[in-house]
């Protein structure tokens, strides 16, 4: 069982939404942009939509393709062989973390709060960007 916690969210996000925030209760990952807005809820702690939320509100700067893949993780992808082959792995990772934002836009919720996504395929990096 999950404990109630409160989640780290980073500056960036913080000028944003000034008053967001992010927390596991009762087993649900919970996201909360305004003071008096509606909760959004994102599903548990072990979902990838949970865990990507989580991954863009902690840093909110870019971050290695490779790393933002291990933040979102679930069991069902050490069963992949294809995420083992190096040459192949990079563009299944870069699909799962866009399939990913898909499913938090079509929230009506957070439709449009998560801002475009920017791969930088020279450096490996990808921007989730929030906005108002």
């Amino acid at each position: 069982m999950y404990k109630e916690e409160k989640n780290k969210i980073s500056k960036i996000a913080k000028n944003l939404y000034k008053d967001i925030k992010f927390e596991t209760k009762n087993e649900r990952g919970r996201l909360q942009l305004t003071k008096n807005g509606k909760w959004i809820y994102l599903g548990g702690p072990e979902t990838r939509t949970y865990k990507l939320v989580k991954c863009v509100l902690e840093s909110g700067k870019s971050k290695k393709v490779t790393d933002v893949f291990e933040r979102i993780r679930i069991k069902k992808d050490n069963r992949n062989e294809d995420l083992k082959d190096e040459d192949r792995s990079y563009g299944i990772k870069k699909e799962i973390i866009k399939r990913a934002v898909d499913d938090l836009q079509r929230g009506k919720y957070l439709k449009g709060r998560l801002g475009h996504l920017t791969f930088n395929d020279k450096k490996g990096t990808v921007t989730i960007n929030l906005k108002k």
